[in-house]
């Protein structure tokens, strides 16, 4: 997995040794295929951060410029695991039909999937008590998956179920919350 730079317009782009997210794309109406028209609303994070193991378990690394979901070759060097967190407000966004997480590979490297997790809203980026890799919350259920291709591609990750069960316009009493996390699945090469 690589990263999505969440300084990009209107883009979340992937890299399959440093990841970045930045936006989730929701359709009012059944899912277009890429070739289509754009979807009716695209969401970006009110919360992005990743979280590095080993040395760097307790330091804060949400003001990063990339969203790493990464482990190095070494599996057993936790200085070179990364993982990263979303969080989305959907407040407003009425009842979704469809939510899919849009990624851009922006390096260059073989295929690799990507995973998505769901996650408590429990964290902040920066601050006091803000996420790091000793206190971020632990994923739940995959939510799904995608397969990141060549540089430049999107990879589209469809998260419909989960963003539905965090919006009280379909789930009564959800907070309008949503937080992601995106982990590594296999190792770089």
């Amino acid at each position: 997995l690589g990263g999505w730079d969440h300084n990009a317009p209107n883009d979340a782009t992937f890299a399959p040794a440093e990841m970045v997210v930045d936006y989730v794309r929701v359709w009012s109406a059944p899912f277009p295929l890429p070739s289509e028209p754009a979807p009716d609303v695209e969401i970006t994070p009110i919360a992005d951060a990743q979280v590095r193991g080993g040395d760097y378990a307790d330091e804060n690394q949400g003001t990063s410029p990339y969203l790493n979901a990464t482990i190095g070759s070494d599996i057993n060097n936790t200085n070179f695991i990364w993982d990263s967190y979303l969080k989305f407000d959907l407040v407003g966004q009425g009842k979704i039909k469809k939510a899919v997480l849009a990624l851009t590979n922006n390096l260059n490297a073989d295929e690799d999937t990507i995973t998505a997790w769901e996650t408590s809203d429990d964290w902040i980026e920066t601050g006091s008590g803000s996420i790091t890799w000793n206190n971020a919350p632990m994923p739940g259920a995959v939510i799904s998956s995608g397969l990141a291709k060549a540089d430049g591609d999107i990879t589209y990750i469809d998260v419909t179920d989960y963003i539905r069960t965090q919006s009280s316009a379909t789930t009564p009493n959800a907070d309008d919350k949503a937080s992601i996390s995106l982990h590594r699945v296999k190792e770089n090469h």
